[in-house]
This record gives structure tokens, C-alpha cells and sequence, in this order.
């Protein structure tokens, strides 16, 4: 993909920035940029962001085309978009304005050409200080520089970090990130919410073109995603020692069926800690999720109704299948293959009778332990990491546990498992506890985790508290080895789609499909990948395959199964995701 650069061709004082003819110039009045769209006709860029003070929401608007040189260019009009909530451009807004946007605005255009633009806005005192919890508000416009009143899109609580997908006219997803906690101490910022327990929701209006849209709201992550105050600060978090452990990662857009994809960070991590400042937080970085629509109202009016996944990764249960061929070490642009030693073709767990369980994955072949010399390292990991969930023990609620096996330069393996570290903004895989293990030459390898090292789940009472989520098996080499590795620095070589666990809940029951992920992890620069995500490939990767089975929905769904395009015979206890208020969601590690 290549990047032209854009020279600004405005010449007015309030709109050039530092004249006519600057690279990239949009604007002198700005915030936080947020993301931009191209007119159907291929003339016109909207970019959403903020105003520098913080509390506009504008776009501006370039007429694209060429100067005398031929060279690409465009002429740019900012207008303010939430007028009717934050009518002074002073910036100093009154007490019953609701101003400012949580950091991000975001814009999306539909079929028709139609912009819609959302942020989380609050109200505030006149010398800034906030006087509600935050709300996602929505705007709509047939040109971009009229912006007809807002409708607010979440209910209750406080949400924030919204964006928007849109499909036909009217038809619009918006995700953001809500806390049923709306104030500590009259406090409402994300920063101050040191007991907030935050899910990711999706709120759906069909007919959002409309004076007072109507939404329908539902959870699309299996349980609360993170445990404590948001740094809103943006960059300066790191200063302030607030909290950034989500990242700037919610997103969401929408496949060609019109059904949802939802892209999100899950941190349930045990390192958890509240500084004495204000914001002043730290957690561990927790990996991607992606979360798909498999039922309820379509963005496309052809197809008003989503039937079931499709072709991406769903939640199989227990045990999942991944296609071979798809491992390949990828680094500066090149994919190489990485060996049959390190190309899975499936995991599993299940219990060992003892509130432990049994994790194995299945590889091509281990003939040999040593990786390919052109897959990145000499030393070779085969992991399988999952979360666990479980509010009030542990400061972060939860944990990011693994289990694995490691050959340095093709020698005799070791077995491990352990609780996720963060350093800095990564995950780190230290190996914390020896555990029983082994492996046969035809590719099968069996973990035993003892369920001492299963922290609070095999004493815990409800199944939430007993499930595995998310569990991935994945495939890296690294030139040293993980234990004492400062960054947590790996090359993703393949994964698995995920599955989830219930531990207690008896044999496997089901087997999942052939979706898989393969990819480099976050580029360093130097083509090692950062295991922030031990399963996401930052653009490198790719995702393919069927899915499996095993969802049903819950009680206070009254539909059958057969609404959802779903096989009406998959046992109760495949009950691993919502189907609340028409929407539903399968998950996969990113």
C-alpha cells in the first residue's frame, strides 16, 4: 500500500495552517484525529477529530485534486459537527453543555453516501471540570457540513472510546467500551473509575437517518474485558502513570453479509496496581480479540437478517482443528515457510479428575525440535494460553495463564506454565513453574497443569469463574528463549482458532472447525514480534477456514436456534456466548 502525501492548496488565514503549500496540513484546530472516509465519488475526504481545546467535534472536509505541478492536492473546511450540545467555541462551555470527546471521534459513511459521526462527549464546569459520566452521542449529515441534532447511543453507566461501521442508509454498529459504574466519589472521568469493571458493547440503530433514532444495545465481550480506571490522556498516560493496558484497539466494521466484526483487547490480568495520582494505574497488556456477528439484524437491507459466522473463526468448545501449511515466519514484507515442526494442526484440553487439566497440541511433525533456520530463531515454542475471569480475587479479576514446551536449538525440551507478566506494554512468558510433559515424534504434545497452577478456577462455583476463555494454541521461534527475555519477544509462527474450557464440566464435547491465524505478532522493526499478542499479526497475518460448533442461546433469549442458522441439537453446555436482544457474537483471538 503506498501513501501520497497531500499538499494544502488554502491560502485563508483560519483554514492553512501555516499557509498554502503545506505537506499533510490540515488544520490549525486540532485535538485528537480520529479516522476519515472518501466520498463515494472519489472527490471528497472526511477526516473526524477534535478541536485543540478538547471540546469540539469537527470534521474537515478536502476537495481533493491536482495543483499546476500535477502534484496531489487539496483545498480544507473544518466544520463543528456538536453544535447543538457545545454551541460556544470559546473554550470555556457552560455547566448544561455537553462538550469534548473521550479522546477519539470517529466517522463512517454509508451506501448512499450518508456520514454519520459519534463521540463520547460529557458536561462540564466552565474551568473544564466534568460533571457527568461520559455518553456516546451520534450525528448524522447528507454533506458533511450540515449536522443535524444528536441521539445518544448507549444507556446508563459510562462509555467511551465509541466508533462506527455503517451499511445502508439508517442502518449503523457502534462499539465503545462501558463501565456500570458511572462516578467514584463524584468523579466521572474513566480515569477515576478505580473500581470499574468495563465489557465492550455494541449499540445498532436501523434507522439512524432518523430525528430521534431508535438503538438496541447488547454485550459483545463473554465477560468484563478489563478491571479499573482508562487513561484518557492519550501519549501522556505514560507519564502520568495511567493506565493504557487496552490500548487504542476497539474498533469495529463490518464484513459483506452487513454482520458485525469487533476488534477489542481482553485484560483480565493479574498485574494490577492504583498509583496515588490521579489516572495512576498500571495493568498488563492484555492480547486482541475479534469478536463476529453470527445472528441478529444485518447492516444490508438485501440481507436484513445474519445467519450464523460464515467463513471466520467461531468458538468451538474443548478442542479445535487447524488446516496445515498455513505456519510461516514473517518479517519485512516476506513470508517463509516455518516447518512442520512448528505447523499446528490441532489442541485440545480437558480434565485430569483433579481440578487440573490436560492441554495437548497437535503439530505436523516433531521428527526433529529444531526450528528451520530461516524461521527466525534456534529456539522453538509450542504455547497455549487462555483467561480466566473471576471478579473480587485478584486485583485485575482475572488472569492470562499459559502452558508450553521449549527446545533451545533442538535439545531436550522443558515444560512450563504460568501467569502472564507485563514489561512495559508486553506480555511476558517467563516460564514460572516446571510442569509434567511430553511429546511423540508423530506431533502430539501433552501438558499436564496441575490445578495449583490454575489459580482460583477449580475452587470456583460458577461456570464463569471455571471457564478457560479464549484458549489459543500457538506456535513462535525466538533467538534466546523466553524465560529472562526483557520484551517478551517472539515470532509468531501459527495459532489456532480459540476455544473455551469449563473445567469440571467433564469430557470434550465438541470439535471446533479449520480456522486459523497465522502471523509475525507486532513488528519491533527488526522483524521480531512482541508478545503483546501472541496471537495478532498487525496486518501480517491472515485468518481463514470453517468454524465449529457449540453455541446455544441463553435463558432470556426466546428464539430457537433455528433463528440463528445454528444446529438446533448442540448441547447446553456449548453456552459460550450472547445472544442478548437480537445480536449475537462468536470470538477469536486476533
Amino acid at each position: 500500500m503506498n501513501f501520497t502525501p497531500l499538499l494544502n492548496e488554502g491560502l485563508t488565514t483560519d483554514q492553512s495552517c501555516l499557509g498554502g503549500g503545506v505537506l499533510n496540513c490540515v488544520t490549525n484546530d486540532e485535538g485528537i484525529p480520529g479516522n476519515q472516509v472518501l466520498s463515494k465519488d472519489g472527490k471528497t475526504l472526511y477526516i473526524a477529530h477534535t478541536s485543540a481545546d478538547g471540546n469540539k467535534v469537527t470534521v474537515s472536509i478536502g476537495t481533493l485534486g491536482k495543483n499546476a505541478a500535477g502534484q496531489p492536492s487539496a483545498s480544507w473546511k473544518t466544520v463543528q459537527v456538536n453544535k447543538d450540545t457545545c454551541p460556544d467555541t470559546n473554550g470555556k462551555p457552560g455547566n448544561k453543555e455537553l462538550c469534548g470527546a473521550a479522546l477519539f471521534a470517529t466517522i463512517a459513511q454509508d451506501t448512499a453516501g450518508n456520514l454519520y459521526v459519534v463521540s463520547a462527549s460529557k458536561s462540564q464546569q466552565a474551568d473544564g471540570t466534568q460533571t457527568s459520566p461520559y455518553n456516546v452521542l451520534l450525528w448524522h449529515s447528507k454533506d458533511g457540513l450540515s449536522w443535524g441534532k444528536h441521539s445518544t447511543a448507549s444507556s446508563g453507566g459510562s462509555n467511551a472510546f465509541p466508533w462506527i461501521t455503517a451499511g445502508d442508509p439508517g442502518r449503523v454498529d457502534i462499539t465503545y467500551y462501558h463501565a456500570t459504574e458511572s462516578n467514584e466519589d463524584k468523579k466521572f472521568a474513566f480515569d477515576d473509575l478505580k473500581h470499574g469493571s468495563f465489557t465492550v458493547e455494541l449499540a445498532q440503530s436501523l434507522n439512524a437517518l432518523a430525528d430521534a433514532p431508535s438503538y438496541t444495545r447488547t454485550t459483545v465481550s463473554e465477560h468484563p474485558v478489563k478491571f479499573g480506571p482508562i487513561c484518557t490522556g492519550g501519549l501522556s498516560c505514560t507519564t502520568s502513570g495511567g493506565d493504557r493496558s487496552l490500548g487504542d484497539y476497539l474498533q469495529v466494521n463490518h464484513d459483506a453479509r452487513g454482520a458485525a466484526v469487533v476488534a477489542y483487547v481482553d485484560d483480565t490480568s493479574n498485574a494490577f496496581s492504583t498509583g496515588a495520582g490521579p489516572g495512576a494505574a498500571t495493568a498488563e497488556t492484555g492480547p486482541g480479540e475479534i469478536a463476529r456477528q453470527i445472528g441478529g439484524p444485518s447492516l444490508f437491507v438485501k440481507q436484513p437478517t445474519v445467519r450464523g459466522p460464515a467463513a471466520g473463526p467461531a468458538t468451538p468448545v474443548d478442542a479445535v482443528a487447524d488446516p496445515s501449511g498455513d505456519t510461516f515466519y514473517s518479517a519485512n514484507g516476506n513470508k517463509t515457510p516455518a516447518g512442520d515442526n512448528l505447523d499446528l494442526t490441532g489442541a485440545t484440553i480437558k480434565d485430569d479428575g483433579r481440578g487440573g487439566v490436560l492441554v495437548t497440541m497437535k503439530v505436523k511433525s516433531l521428527a526433529s525440535l529444531q526450528p528451520s533456520p530461516t524461521a527466525g530463531g534456534l529456539t522453538a515454542e509450542w504455547i497455549t494460553r487462555f483467561t480466566t475471569y473471576n471478579a473480587g480475587k485478584t486485583p485485575g479479576n482475572g488472569h492470562i495463564l499459559y502452558a508450553g514446551m521449549e527446545s533451545v536449538v533442538g535439545g531436550s525440551p522443558t515444560f512450563f506454565a504460568g501467569d502472564t507478566k507485563r514489561t512495559r506494554l508486553f506480555m511476558t512468558y517467563e516460564q514460572d513453574k516446571s510442569i509434567s510433559g511430553s511429546y511423540t515424534k508423530a506431533g502430539l504434545i501433552t501438558l499436564h497443569v496441575p490445578a495449583a497452577d490454575l489459580a482460583e478456577v477449580p475452587t470456583a462455583r460458577t461456570t464463569d469463574q471455571r471457564t478457560l476463555y479464549s484458549a489459543t494454541a500457538f506456535t513462535a521461534t525466538t533467538v534466546g528463549g523466553l524465560k529472562g527475555n526483557p520484551e517478551g519477544l517472539f515470532n509468531l509462527t501459527d495459532a489456532t482458532t480459540p476455544f473455551d474450557h469449563v473445567v469440571g464440566a467433564g469430557t470434550p464435547r465438541a470439535t471446533g472447525g479449520s480456522g486459523s491465524t497465522t502471523g509475525s505478532g507486532t513488528s519491533n522493526g527488526t522483524g521480531n514480534a512482541s508478545g503483546s499478542g501472541a496471537t495478532s499479526s498487525s496486518g501480517t497475518g491472515s485468518s481463514s477456514g470453517s468454524t465449529g460448533s457449540g453455541v446455544v442461546s441463553n435463558a432470556s433469549d426466546s428464539r430457537t436456534l433455528a433463528a440463528t442458522g445454528l444446529d438446533a441439537a448442540v448441547p447446553a453446555a456449548g453456552l459460550l456466548v450472547l445472544l442478548l436482544a437480537g445480536l449475537t457474537y462468536r470470538r477469536r483471538r486476533s
